[in-house]
């Protein structure tokens, strides 16, 4: 039997809401898209931004936009940077390294 989906939610000191979406069947679980569509409604009610985080797929995005989720980061956009070197980046007018 499998176990229902527990994706990762948490309040950070800043008062936003995560949505962590390391869940490998995302698109397939419809209790993984309520527990979603249910923190990105509270966040809403709340006025609090929900980013997701552990993007890795185009359809996990677009998993999360159909959900309602509207801003998300992970390894799909960027691996890891530095703070300095995305000064230095928009600085210079670089792109980001998708690899």
């Amino acid at each position: 039997m499998s176990q229902p989906a527990q994706p990762h939610k948490g309040l950070s000191r800043s008062g936003d809401l995560w949505l962590k979406t390391n869940i490998p069947d995302l698109g397939a679980r419809e209790d993984a898209a309520a527990i979603m569509r249910a923190i990105i409604g509270l966040g809403r009610s709340l006025g609090i931004p929900v980013p997701a985080e552990g993007v890795e797929t185009p359809e996990q995005l677009a998993h999360l936009y159909a959900v309602g989720c509207a801003q998300a980061r992970g390894y799909l956009f960027s691996r890891p940077i530095a703070a300095a070197d995305i000064t230095a980046m928009i600085l210079r007018g670089s792109k980001l390294d998708q690899g």
